[in-house]
């Protein structure tokens, strides 16, 4: 353990609270037997990162299943089955397969959202009241801020649904469809993502969340079912959005569409759970949220349940943050 703790302190400079946590779990690891976790960590230095999502996640469940007063078993890595996902959780006869990754960071997604925060603080100031939805290149750089600022400056007049494109170098794009709010009474142009608009995930951002995925569901080789819930758990920091993870688990947002207290959000049929593995094999998948993006860390877990899968059983037995489906709006 000495050794470990030294080794995490170098390299992510924990905290007393980190510190603390760390110990705490890595004594629930020990006490299931858990112990390769903890040797992969020490060991593994290239998928390190990896398997502290493995630590962290085991001592967060077993740390709320014991609080909640659930009866379970839990494996790790389960010897007798070939090919099985990280971790299973037996309740009440149920086996919960989690398969469990951990998203690097992006530098280039990092990049490209802040240049869109700093776009929204310029048509802030325009005093037109209408909406906007964004579209743009996979790639952004810093000097288009300034492009924006011109394309919008000197008394600009935009109409509701018009769509304004300003051309970027190297083939570069950004498109803004502009639209009236139904109800509310707008100054200034406004995201329309603020209200439920639809928002674009970047290619880079697809691209790895795809892969991931993919990934992950070829490890489970049984269908999902009443006896055998298969979820897929992935650590993200907090420039992975929400939004994003429903658009390539559910399909791109098309539209949004307000029926009173209900917000419903229609898609297009270009999501991961549109194909038939993942429709037969998942039953969710959840989004570890890493809010501090700190190495040793409590996760806020959204979870994104498989249209028709059973979602009683699992919020039952785990205690999700947010659950969405396939039609929820995604804020």
């Amino acid at each position: 353990m000495r050794k470990l703790l030294g080794i995490l302190q170098s390299e992510y400079q924990l905290d007393a609270v980190q510190t603390r946590l760390l110990q705490v779990n890595c004594d629930i690891v020990k006490s299931l037997g858990f112990e390769r976790i903890l040797e992969k960590i020490e060991k593994d230095q290239r998928n390190r990162r990896d398997y502290i999502t493995e630590l962290n996640l085991v001592g967060q469940l077993y740390r709320e299943l014991r609080y909640k007063g659930i009866a379970f078993e839990m494996l790790y890595e389960e010897p007798n089955r070939m090919g099985a996902p990280d971790l299973k959780i037996i309740v009440n006869g149920v086996h919960y397969w989690i398969q469990i990754k951990h998203l690097n960071e992006m530098q280039m997604e990092q990049i490209n959202r802040t240049i869109v925060s700093e776009i929204h603080e310029v048509l802030a100031q325009i005093p037109i009241g209408l909406y906007y939805k964004l579209h743009h290149s996979a790639y952004l750089d810093f000097e288009d801020v300034q492009t924006v600022i011109e394309a919008f400056s000197a008394g600009v007049e935009i109409a509701d649904q018009e769509t304004i494109r300003v051309e970027l170098p190297t083939a570069r794009y950004m498109e803004f469809v502009f639209y009236k709010a139904k109800q509310d009474a707008l100054k200034y142009l406004t995201p329309g993502f603020t209200k439920g608009g639809v928002r674009i995930t970047s290619d880079e951002m697809r691209e790895q969340l795809t892969n991931s995925a993919t990934t992950a569901i070829h490890s489970i080789n049984w269908r999902a079912d009443e006896k055998n819930v298969n979820l897929i758990a992935v650590e993200a920091n907090h420039d992975v959005d929400p939004v994003d993870i429903g658009n390539v688990l559910y399909g791109d947002e098309r539209s949004f569409h307000d029926a009173g207290p209900l917000q419903e959000v229609l898609r297009d049929k270009n999501g991961l759970m549109e194909e038939d593995e993942f429709q037969a094999k998942l039953s969710g998948y959840i989004l570890l949220k890493n809010v501090q993006n700190e190495a040793i860390v409590e996760y806020n877990k959204f979870l994104f349940l498989v249209k028709d899968k059973e979602l009683k059983k699992i919020c039952e037995t785990f205690s999700f943050d947010k659950v969405y489906h396939h039609t929820s709006w995604i804020d």
